[in-house]
C-alpha cells in the first residue's frame, strides 16, 4: 500500500537528501502535489546543487522515457518537459529521484 509523501516543501535540505534515500518515489500517494509545490515561485530556492544541470540527461540515465518519468512522479509529460526545459522551476526532488531511481 502507497503512503502520502509529506511535506517536501516543510523538510531542510539534509532531511530532503535523507528522505529520498530512503523512500521510493512509486511507493508515495500524492507525490505530485508535492511536487508541484516544490516548483512554485513562491517557496524559496535550494542551494543550487540540488538542480542538476541537465534533468533530461539524468532522467535518460535512470532509464526513464518522459512517459515513465510523468508516472512516476504522478505529474504529466507536459510538466516533466517544462521542468526539463527550464520552463518551469523544476521541484528540488527531481534531481534526487532521478538519481535514486539509477540504482
Amino acid at each position: 500500500m502507497k503512503k502520502i509523501c509529506p511535506d517536501l516543501v516543510a523538510m531542510s535540505d539534509d532531511e530532503l537528501r535523507d528522505f529520498w534515500r530512503h523512500n521510493n518515489p512509486a511507493q508515495l500517494k500524492r507525490l505530485g502535489d508535492r511536487l508541484l509545490a516544490e516548483s512554485l515561485p513562491r517557496v524559496e530556492t535550494r542551494v543550487c546543487d540540488f538542480y542538476a544541470k541537465d534533468l533530461s540527461q539524468l532522467r535518460q540515465s535512470a532509464g526513464l522515457t518522459v512517459g515513465q518519468a510523468a508516472q512516476l512522479l504522478d505529474v504529466t509529460p507536459v510538466i516533466v518537459m517544462s521542468w526539463e526545459s527550464g520552463e518551469v522551476r523544476p521541484p528540488a526532488s527531481l534531481s534526487l529521484i532521478y538519481a535514486q531511481t539509477v540504482k
